[in-house]
């Protein structure tokens, strides 16, 4: 029997990590390297989903997932973009934990270990999501001459602390599998995407969940790789509308009780100084 084979037949890895891509395999392949480096394929499947790819894509991405152990490509006729990707593949997931991956995005060794331990340590844990050089509200910047593993290394070296943040970043958006169960999937209100892991980390929030920070994980981020910036920013404001429409006053709430206990503050200082911070212009 083939190594894939027994990968294949023996139990349903812990971790379904599911990455949409739509073309731009210059990319792409470099999420996907990062993922057969750091990832046992005994404990994560891989599901990547042709979001109607171009041949080259296709045949590119098919080819790795023949390759690898425990991995799998699944192909859309038509453009659904990230929210009907991730949601047609959450539905195959029979893992403990659900990650959902950008295309963009480059995950760092031990990573399964650092986000099951998180899980572990409350059950009430229903999201989690990593420290990164590029998202909205957890970044933190690389130094230069420091490489993603030497980053990754300092950053897992942490005790962590497992912050509870207002909403997850999707870019590296862990879901229990239970909560996702309780709580569905992401609402095809969002369209493409942008603003669906927002909606999904209030909704777990309003349910009595919790939607933490893996404060001892570092993913490294391209960003804004998904989508053209003209279309982007369309979409953004768009989602961003329908988003406070509905959570609105929950989020000012919530937001302003995360800015209250400024958890970013004392990790920034404790990863890059006082004096480098004075000079970083965050994404935020």
């Amino acid at each position: 029997m083939s190594q894939k084979a027994k990968a294949d037949s023996g139990r349903a890895p812990r971790f379904d990590v599911v990455v949409p891509i739509y073309n731009s395999f210059h990319v792409a392949r470099l999420c996907l390297s990062a993922l057969e480096r750091t990832s046992p394929p005994e404990d994560v499947r891989v599901t990547c989903v042709l979001d109607a790819c171009d041949d080259h894509t296709v045949f590119a991405v098919k080819q790795w997932c023949a390759a690898r152990p425990n991995s799998r490509a699944i192909e859309m006729k038509h453009n659904v973009g990230f929210v009907g990707a991730c949601n047609s593949a959450m539905q195959l997931a029979t893992g403990e934990f659900v990650v959902l991956v950008n295309s963009d995005a480059c995950a760092t060794q031990n990573w399964p270990a650092l986000f099951a331990a998180c899980f572990a340590s409350d059950d009430r844990i229903a999201i989690a999501s990593p420290l990164s050089n590029f998202c909205p509200h957890n970044s933190v910047p690389m130094q230069p001459g420091t490489t993603l593993t030497q980053m990754a290394a300092t950053v897992a070296a942490r005790e962590p602390v497992y912050p509870d943040i207002t909403t997850c970043e999707g870019f590296f958006f862990a879901i229990r599998r239970k909560a996702l169960d309780e709580l569905g999937f992401f609402d095809g209100l969002f369209g493409r995407g942008y603003c669906e892991e927002s909606d999904l980390s209030l909704r777990a929030n309003y349910f009595g969940w919790r939607t933490v920070l893996v404060d001892n994980a570092y993913i490294f981020h391209f960003g804004r790789e998904s989508f053209g910036m003209s279309l982007r920013q369309a979409q953004y404001e768009k989602n961003k509308r329908a988003l406070f429409d509905r959570w609105g006053k929950r989020y000012e709430i919530d937001f302003k009780a995360m800015q209250a206990a400024d958890a970013m503050s004392g990790i920034r200082r404790s990863l890059v100084g006082e004096t480098k911070l004075q000079a970083v212009k965050w994404v935020e």
